[in-house]
C-alpha cells in the first residue's frame, strides 16, 4: 500500500499460552504474523501507548517472516487441548500486506495437518482466499471466524475504517464460511456514541447478522484511552461529525486509563444491546457447542462460567456472586494443574479426573462456595450437559 513502510524481522518464539483460556476468543494459544495494522481504523485500541507499537500505527508494519517455520516446530509441543487464536489486539492477520506475504496461507497449510481448533479475528474479506484450508481444519476439529462489523453504512465504514474491507464483502465472507460448515460470529464493537451506537444502526446491523446466519452476535461500546488513541479518533470526529465533539468530551471526561466511558452512558445504552441480542435470535457470546469436547473439561467449565457471566451482564443481571465463584474455581484449577507443565510424565487429563471426582463427591460445593454454581458445574462435568446462552438453560447432555 502506498505510503506504508514494511520491516521484516525474525522472532525467536511464536506460540503464546495462557494458564486458562481467554473467554473472549475461547483460545488457550495464540500468535500473530504482523504488528501494527494497515486498516487504519481511527478508533483502534492498538494505537494506545500501553502496547508499545513503534512508529506510526498504520504506516509502519512489522512482518514476522519466520512465523510458518516456528509454527511447524512449536505446534507439535502442545500437550493441553485448546483453541489456537491467530491474531492480536494490535494487528489484523489479513490486513493488506498478507495479500503479498501469504504467511497466513502457509500457516493454514501447516495447521491442516493437525487436529487443533482455530479461531481468527478479522475485518478483512481476504480470508476467503484460504477458505479451502480453514474448511479442512473445521472438518478435523473446528474453525471459528470472528468478524468485526459495526455498521451497515458504507460511508461510515470509510470514515473510521478507511482500509478495511467494505461491509458487503464482510457479510459475504460470513455467509461463505457458514456455508462451508464453519462457526461464525460478529463482533459489533466498538459501537461509536451518536454515530453507530444508535437504534437505527444497531437495528440495521442486527438484520444483516440474521441474514448472515451467524452463531453469535456480540455488541460492545467504545473505549478511548487518553493519548494517541483518543487523539486520533477525535480528529476523525472533528472532521466528519464536528457537532458531536463536545458530547464525546463529556462522555469520556474521566480520562480513565481503561478508556471506559461515563457509567451513566453505558447504563443508558444497555437496553439497546439487550434488544439487539434478543432480536437477533442468536447467542450473545461464543456458544458452548463451538468448544464442547475440543478443550479440557476443566477449561470447558471455566469458559462456560465466564461466558455465562458476560451473557448475564448483557441482561443487566448482578454477577458479583458468580464472579466470586469463578475466581474460587480458577484458584482450585490453578493449584491442581501447577506441577503438570514442568513434568512430561504428568497429563492435563489429571485435572479433568480431579474435577470429576470432586463433583461426584460433592466437594465442588466447598470449592466454589455457591450451591447453584456447584450444581451447574456438576451438570457439565458429569452429565456433559450443553448450556444455551440464548435461553440461559441446559439443552441436552451426553
Amino acid at each position: 500500500m502506498a505510503g506504508v513502510n514494511y520491516r521484516s524481522i525474525d522472532i525467536k518464539t511464536l506460540i503464546r499460552k495462557q494458564e486458562l483460556a481467554d473467554f473472549f476468543t475461547i483460545s488457550k494459544y495464540g500468535f500473530s504474523p504482523y504488528r501494527a495494522c494497515e486498516h487504519g481504523c481511527s478508533y483502534c485500541d492498538g494505537r494506545a501507548e500501553k502496547y508499545y507499537v513503534e512508529g506510526e500505527f498504520d504506516k509502519d508494519i512489522v512482518i514476522r517472516k519466520n512465523v510458518p517455520e516456528l509454527l511447524e516446530r512449536e505446534i507439535t509441543r502442545i500437550r493441553e487441548r485448546g483453541f489456537l487464536c491467530i491474531g492480536s489486539g494490535v494487528s489484523d492477520v489479513y490486513q493488506p500486506v498478507e495479500q503479498r506475504e501469504m504467511i497466513m496461507r502457509r500457516c493454514a497449510e501447516i495447521l491442516a495437518q493437525f487436529e487443533i481448533p482455530v479461531v481468527i479475528l478479522t475485518k478483512s474479506s481476504l480470508i476467503m482466499r484460504d477458505l479451502d484450508l480453514w474448511a479442512q481444519i473445521n472438518n478435523k476439529s473446528r474453525f471459528l471466524l470472528m468478524m468485526s462489523l459495526t455498521t451497515t453504512d458504507e460511508s461510515v465504514r470509510r470514515q473510521f475504517e478507511p482500509n478495511a474491507s467494505p461491509v458487503e464483502e464482510r457479510l459475504e465472507t460470513l455467509r461463505r464460511f457458514k456455508d462451508a460448515g464453519c462457526s461464525t460470529g460478529v463482533l459489533a464493537m466498538p459501537l461509536l456514541p451518536y454515530i453507530t451506537e444508535t437504534e437505527k444502526n444497531i437495528d440495521a446491523l442486527t438484520d444483516a447478522v440474521i441474514q448472515a446466519g451467524v452463531d453469535f452476535f456480540m455488541p460492545g461500546g467504545l473505549t478511548l484511552r487518553p493519548g494517541i488513541q483518543k487523539d486520533t479518533f477525535m480528529k476523525t470526529v472533528q472532521r466528519c461529525y464536528p457537532g458531536f465533539t463536545a458530547e464525546y468530551e463529556r462522555i469520556y471526561a474521566n480520562s480513565l486509563s481503561s478508556g471506559a466511558p461515563d457509567r451513566q452512558w453505558m447504563k443508558r445504552n444497555q437496553p439497546l444491546y439487550q434488544r439487539a441480542i434478543m432480536r437477533s435470535g442468536v447467542s450473545p457470546v461464543v456458544p458452548h457447542t463451538v468448544f464442547r469436547g475440543l478443550v479440557q473439561i476443566y477449561e470447558e467449565v471455566f469458559l462456560v462460567l465466564s461466558l455465562m457471566k458476560t451473557a448475564y451482564e448483557y441482561r443487566g443481571v448482578d454477577t458479583r456472586r458468580l464472579s466470586r465463584a469463578i475466581g474460587l474455581y480458577r484458584n482450585r484449577v490453578s493449584e491442581v494443574r501447577k506441577p503438570i507443565p514442568r513434568s512430561r510424565s504428568l497429563s492435563f487429563d489429571t485435572v479433568d479426573r480431579e474435577l470429576a471426582a470432586i463433583c461426584k463427591s460433592g466437594e465442588i460445593r466447598g470449592v466454589v462456595q455457591n450451591e447453584k454454581t456447584a450444581a451447574f458445574i456438576t451438570s457439565i462435568v458429569l452429565d456433559r450437559k450443553i448450556f444455551d446462552f440464548r435461553d440461559m438453560k441446559f439443552i441436552g447432555g451426553s
